[in-house]
């Protein structure tokens, strides 16, 4: 039969009681097959760990979510949407210059066309280019990032006869890492405006870490 031995400590000189609750019921308490160090009500929970989550249950309390990062949607920081305000023609592949901002988050950068993220995680990337009715019908375009093009980003037609406008959109998933870089890059004669519908924009919004 195993023991139950309480062992005093040599240099203190508290008395420690231990006290039955109010109660007319037989109770037992079962200790752990273990050596350890029991747990105070009010004490620090920071040695718990490997805890199954079977064993949480309960409702969450109500908690202030400031100062958590990486977490939820904010256009106002990694977000960007921006315009063609002027036709532009690349006879040879070149980066299109789209550079009419509407919204460039706080953690995006712009230049010549290229845009550059200062947030790691995934992205949705739209692209919209639209055919000038006064030039060539002819459109070869990817988004790339990093200089590359992306899986699934090119549009594309040829001169296909009397349409003179024409658009078409495309769309990635991609993830990136801080500082990576993304471009459209191609041949086309694209319509731009400033004071109607562009008819060529891109935009980008990081959805997730």
């Amino acid at each position: 039969m195993a023991k139950v031995k309480i062992t005093g400590h040599a240099s203190g000189t508290g008395i420690l009681t231990v006290t039955a609750p109010n109660t007319s019921s037989d109770r037992t308490i079962t200790l752990p097959d273990a050596t350890g160090t029991l747990l105070n009500s009010d004490g620090s929970a920071a040695s718990l760990t490997a805890i199954p989550a079977a064993n949480i249950t309960g409702t969450l309390p109500a908690i202030s979510g400031a100062n958590l990062t990486g977490v939820g949607i904010d256009c106002d920081a990694d977000a960007w949407n921006y315009a063609m305000d002027v036709q532009q023609d690349n006879t040879t592949a070149a980066i299109f210059d789209i550079n009419a901002a509407n919204e460039s988050g706080s953690n995006i950068s712009e230049s010549g066309g290229v845009i550059t993220v200062g947030t790691a995680g995934w992205y949705l990337i739209i692209l919209s280019v639209g055919n000038d009715a006064n030039d060539t019908q002819y459109t070869d375009v990817n988004i790339r990032k990093n200089s590359t093009a992306l899986d699934g980003s090119r549009i594309y037609w040829d001169n296909f006869g009397g349409t003179q406008y024409f658009g078409k959109t495309v769309s990635v998933i991609v993830e990136a890492s801080a500082d990576d870089t993304f471009d459209v890059y191609g041949r086309g004669h694209w319509y731009g405006s400033t004071t109607i519908n562009p008819m060529t924009y891109w935009l980008g919004i990081r959805i997730g870490a």
